[in-house]
């Protein structure tokens, strides 16, 4: 079904997949309202300590070394997405319905990631929901 939509909505539905898997995690979900802005949600499970979330698509068929680049477009911006403002880039792979949650101290300064199910540094944060500041 996920595969039929069109591309335009495949960032929607994966933000509704994101809101239900913190929700079954025990997050609290906020949204943020601001087009302007690099957080899509706001979580936290004790009031506390929030996390500002960017959640992304990957529009490429999982395999066991798939490269993200960061500095694509987001929200048909012409600028990469700003690292100081997000805590977390929670990245979505339709095919094989797994998130990894990367915290944005462990993207390199390039903004090109290497994830991969068996083969890359990232499997660490496959299906993640430990957020730690």
């Amino acid at each position: 079904m996920y595969k039929m939509v069109h591309n335009i909505k495949v960032g929607s539905i994966s933000e509704i997949l994101f809101i239900h898997q913190a929700i079954k995690h025990d997050f609290c979900v906020f949204r943020h309202f601001l087009d302007q802005s690099e957080v899509d949600y706001i979580i936290t499970k004790d009031c506390r300590t929030l996390f500002r979330i960017q959640v992304k698509t990957a529009h490429l068929v999982f395999h066991p070394q798939a490269v993200i680049a960061l500095d694509c477009r987001s929200h048909h911006k012409k600028r990469p997405p700003d690292l100081t403002i997000v805590d977390y880039f929670c990245f979505y792979y339709p095919d094989k319905d797994i998130f990894f949650n990367l915290p944005v101290f462990c993207i390199p300064p390039c903004g090109r990631i290497s994830v991969g199910v068996h083969t890359s540094s990232y499997t660490i944060y496959q299906d993640n929901w430990d957020f730690v500041k």
